[in-house]
């Protein structure tokens, strides 16, 4: 709800109200979103994006093809959601307090993860983009390290 506003010559301001980025250009919910998306495509026609084009194609595929993770998710998800699994505060191979995400060993146990950090995380998940281990099997922290 916007409140009224006295300038400073005593009348009523009537422009709209001052946010982080300046007055904001939009009344509505409609206008928002219009202003979000133009200012976005010329945020990232300056910048570039670090994801596709298409990525909600691209993780749609993917929840397709992997049908069994995202019910692991899914669970994961539910099961914290209603507290029957608490997120611990430290990952469990570092030891950082930071946000943690959980890794599924065995994705038919949905349930039993390891909570790690994101950098501890994509150790356990090496990429032809990061790392040249043939992505047959996980690895441990210690043979990532010992290998770098």
């Amino acid at each position: 709800m916007l409140h009224p506003r006295i300038n400073k010559s005593g009348g009523l301001d009537t422009r709209p109200r001052l946010c982080y980025y300046g007055y904001m250009p939009y009344k509505n919910r409609e206008d928002k979103l219009k202003h979000n998306h133009s200012y976005y495509k010329g945020w990232y026609a300056v910048h570039g994006r670090n994801r596709a084009d298409n990525y909600q194609e691209v993780i749609l595929e993917w929840r397709a093809e992997h049908p069994e993770r995202v019910r692991a998710m899914s669970k994961l998800n539910a099961a914290i959601n209603t507290g029957k699994v608490v997120k611990p505060e430290f990952c469990e191979d570092c030891g950082r307090q930071t946000r943690l995400s959980g890794h599924h060993e065995d994705y038919s146990l949905p349930l039993k993860v390891i909570w790690l950090c994101a950098s501890c995380h994509k150790l356990r998940h090496p990429t032809s983009k990061s790392l040249t281990f043939p992505i047959s099997r996980v690895y441990t922290i210690e043979e990532v390290r010992d290998a770098i």
